[in-house]
């Protein structure tokens, strides 16, 4: 195919394709082939490099269609190839301080200048804390789904829009299918909104213990609005509940602390009835998370 390149591996081929269309034709032809962005989470598993298991590889890192960030008024478009280093230099002023704080904590300079955006989000079958904390701005990501047309080579491409949990199953695993690729991600102005990120022990070495917590949320004259809760447990859930981020909006400052403390204890009833793979401790944790903001906010809220 013009513009791709396939260097021997062993019995692996590696495609670079310069347009998206060329990396989806090389996609459908071969849908076990593995997309390969920065490689930051990749290559740290054991028994991928170098005994990779005869699965093809396909670089993004030379798709033009990836690489591009565009600045509107109210949100930024990321590719899915551009480094999360270069998304926080470029969208500086849509990317709030909080959040921009919360991402550079992740991890150095180095690996985020690797790590790219579909990376984060598409790790087979742990999550992070990129996608629990875009989550919470109401960041959406494009997706490509792509069919074969009975005997021919002719495609058909479609494109849809997709919150960031609707990307994962029901216990936080990567959940598309082979046939779609995550182009875009835009993330809107978090203006006006309050933002708390917390990371408690490490995703990757205590993916049973640790957990990521994000909420963000408008302050209207004292009460909560437009409140947006997400909870990543790495390996067994990925927390997004309509009704919970219901329940507390429309919450007027300050709280009783029994009022505080039914929440809590609502989170944990939640967590447990939603994912049964997550731990004691991670219920614990979540719940515990969630008070201690809700504290903190009523001491915020009679300080001032």
């Amino acid at each position: 195919m013009a513009g791709t390149n396939n260097s021997g591996l062993g019995a692996v081929s590696v495609y670079t394709p310069k347009t998206l269309t060329e990396l989806i034709n090389i996609k459908a032809k071969n849908p076990d082939a593995v997309i390969f962005g920065g490689g930051t989470f990749i290559m740290s598993r054991d028994g991928f490099y170098p005994d990779i298991k005869s699965k093809d590889i396909v670089l993004t890192s030379q798709v033009s269609e990836l690489s591009r960030v565009y600045h509107l008024e109210k949100y930024v478009d990321v590719g899915s190839a551009v480094s999360l280093e270069t998304l926080l230099g470029t969208g500086s002023y849509i990317i709030s301080r909080p959040l921009d704080k919360a991402l550079r904590s992740l991890s150095s300079s180095s690996i985020r200048s690797q790590m790219t955006i579909g990376g984060a989000l598409c790790t087979d079958s742990i999550r992070f804390a990129f996608p629990c904390y875009l989550s919470a701005v109401g960041a959406e990501a494009e997706v490509r789904f792509f069919t074969k047309r009975g005997r021919s080579d002719r495609i058909k491409v479609t494109s849809r829009w997709l919150s960031i949990p609707k990307l994962y199953g029901p216990d936080g695993e990567y959940g598309l299918s082979a046939n779609a690729i995550l182009t875009r991600l835009r993330i809107p102005s978090q203006e006006g909104f309050k933002q708390f990120y917390r990371t408690l022990g490490s995703p990757m070495h205590e993916s049973s213990s640790s957990v990521i917590f994000a909420l963000v949320f408008k302050d209207s004259k004292g009460i909560i609005a437009d409140a947006s809760l997400r909870i990543v447990f790495p390996v067994a859930g990925f927390f997004a509940s309509a009704d919970f981020d219901s329940m507390l909006s429309g919450i007027t400052l300050p709280m009783r602390t029994s009022q505080i403390n039914k929440l809590g204890s609502r989170l944990a009833s939640e967590i447990r009835a939603s994912f049964p793979k997550v731990t004691n401790i991670q219920v614990e944790r979540a719940k515990r998370l969630l008070l201690t903001v809700l504290f903190d906010l009523n001491t915020d809220y009679l300080v001032f």
